[in-house]
């Protein structure tokens, strides 16, 4: 995750790195961190260029990467960051790093 200068926009980050299956909504993050969710929803896409589902998904795919070279398979990988099926989170992660998650294995074995 790329750091942001906001450290309330980090720990939103950092949150969903540390427990992708966190399930705190864009209105529970303003609420916890004194913004309105316009407010909120700005300061993210101006700190990260992204939108909060974007940069929440990011995080998730992050966090997957490792779960994926301990061996672990594609399918409980995606259960255990947060995607409900196994096709959504292949596609969520071929659109944040460009490949399937086992050819990003592949790839780096």
């Amino acid at each position: 995750m790329p750091r942001v200068k906001d450290d309330r926009i980090n720990k939103i980050g950092e949150t969903y790195l540390l427990d992708p299956q966190n399930e705190i909504t864009l209105s529970e993050w303003a609420e916890r961190l004194s913004f309105s969710q316009r407010t909120l929803i700005r300061k993210i896409k101006k700190e990260t260029g992204m939108t909060f589902r974007e940069y929440r998904r990011q995080a998730r795919i992050l966090a997957s990467i490792g779960l994926l070279f301990e061996d672990q398979n594609i399918t409980n990988t995606g259960l255990d960051v947060g995607f409900n099926t196994t096709s959504s989170f292949i596609q969520s992660f071929k659109t944040v790093t460009g490949t399937t998650p086992y050819k990003y294995i592949k790839s780096k074995t």
